[in-house]
C-alpha cells in the first residue's frame, strides 16, 4: 500500500512520501496557487490540470501578478486549494496513494467532515482513503519516535519529556496541546487562528511597502522571512535586522499569548515544546530573543527539535504506520 502524509500548511506545504521505487522522502513547498489559461499557441510545461482548470503550482505560481493567486489564508480557501495541490503532488511523484494523511488545525477541526467530503469528491477518491489528524498533536507522536533530532538516530531512545505543552506554530495558527505523563490530554487542546507567523510576514510587507514602494504577496513575504533578502528588479534589500526585531515582537506575543490562556497549566509542566514552521524561524533567531525567553522560563524548559516544521508530517506518517500497519 503507498501513502503519502503531507501537512498542508498556509504558508508552506510540507511532505512525507513513498516515490515510485518505494524509498520515503521529504520535500517542502512555499503554499501558492493560481489558476492560469490554457494556451492554444504554446504547450506550457508548468500548467497542471484538474478538473478541467489549469493552475500554477508553488514557486512557478509565485513569478505570476501577485494579486492573482488563489487567497490561502482562510479555511475556505484551503479547502478550494488541498485537492489542487495533492493532484498535483500525485502526478509529481508518479503514484496513485492508497492512503493520504493530512491534518487540521484544532481552530478549524470541527470542519473535518466538510473538509474531507470536498477533497474526496474533488480527488474521486474514497473517504475511507483520507486520515485526518489534528495539527499539532501529530507533533507529539514524532517527538516520541525521533526524540529532538529525526536524523540522529543516537539519541531516539534517550529520554524524553513527559509532562509538556506543545506549541505548533503555524502560518495562520496556533495550536496548542498538553501532554501529561507521556500522554497527550484531552484537557488542554486550543486552537487560535491569525496568530501565526503571518503576523511578522504581515509587518514585513509593511516594511518593504512603506520603505521601497514595493508591494509584495503574503507568499512572497514568506519566502523573505527564510532567506532575509528581497531581491527585486535586479536590486537586492537586506532585511535581516528588521526581521530580527519582528521576530521579537512576534515571540513576545506568543508568549504573552500562552501566558494569558495557560499559566497555571505551565506552572504544572517541565517543558514547552515548540514545533512548526514558526518554531523553524524561532530556533534560527533564538540568540535574538532570548531575553524575551529568559523573562518567563529559565534553563531549558523551552525545547525546540531540529526540523521542527516538519514534526508534524512526521507524526502524521507515524501515526499511519501504528494504527493501519495491519493493512499494508
Amino acid at each position: 500500500m503507498k501513502k503519502i502524509a503531507v501537512d498542508l500548511g498556509y504558508g508552506s506545504v510540507k511532505v512525507c512520501y513513498e516515490n515510485s521505487e518505494g524509498v520515503r522522502r521529504y520535500e517542502k513547498f512555499i503554499s501558492s496557487v493560481r489558476k492560469v489559461w490554457t494556451s492554444s499557441i504554446i504547450k506550457d510545461a508548468n500548467a497542471f490540470e484538474f478538473n478541467s482548470q489549469t493552475y500554477y503550482l508553488f514557486d512557478t505560481a509565485l513569478k505570476l501578478p501577485n494579486d492573482q493567486l488563489l487567497d490561502l489564508t482562510s479555511y475556505e480557501g484551503l479547502k478550494e486549494a488541498s485537492p489542487i495541490i495533492l493532484a498535483f503532488l500525485m502526478n509529481k511523484y508518479g503514484v496513485d496513494y492508497d492512503r493520504i494523511i493530512l491534518g487540521l488545525s484544532v481552530a478549524m477541526i470541527e470542519k473535518s467532515a466538510d473538509y474531507l467530503n470536498y477533497v474526496s469528491a474533488q480527488l474521486t477518491k474514497p473517504i475511507e482513503a483520507f486520515v485526518l489528524i489534528p495539527q499539532g498533536v501529530g507533533s507529539k507522536i514524532a517527538y516520541d519516535h525521533y526524540n529532538r533530532n529525526p536524523g540522529d538516530p543516537t539519541q531516539y531512545n534517550d529520554t524524553k519529556v513527559k509532562n509538556f505543552l506543545g506549541i505548533d506554530i503555524g502560518f495562520n495558527t496556533i495550536d496548542v496541546y498538553q501532554c501529561i505523563g507521556g500522554v497527550t490530554s484531552g484537557q488542554t487542546i486550543k486552537g487560535f487562528i491569525g496568530e501565526g507567523v503571518a503576523r511578522v510576514a504581515l509587518n514585513l510587507m509593511d516594511a518593504i511597502r512603506n520603505e521601497t514602494g514595493i508591494r509584495i504577496s503574503l507568499q512572497h513575504a514568506k519566502e523573505i522571512l527564510e532567506t532575509g533578502v528581497l531581491v527585486h528588479r535586479g536590486a537586492s534589500y537586506d532585511y535581516r535586522g528588521k526581521i530580527d526585531i519582528f521576530i521579537q515582537e512576534y515571540l513576545k506575543g506568543v508568549l504573552e499569548l500562552l501566558e494569558k490562556d495557560f499559566s497555571k497549566v505551565i506552572d504544572n509542566m517541565d517543558n514547552l515544546l515548540f514545533v512548526g514552521g514558526g518554531a523553524a524561524l524561532l530556533k534560527k533567531y533564538y540568540k535574538s530573543v532570548l531575553d524575551v525567553v529568559d523573562k518567563y522560563y529559565k534553563g531549558d524548559f523551552v525545547i525546540i527539535p531540529e526540523m521542527a516544521e516538519y514534526y508534524n508530517v512526521l507524526g502524521y506518517w507515524l501515526y499511519d504506520e501504528k494504527n493501519f500497519s495491519s493493512s499494508k
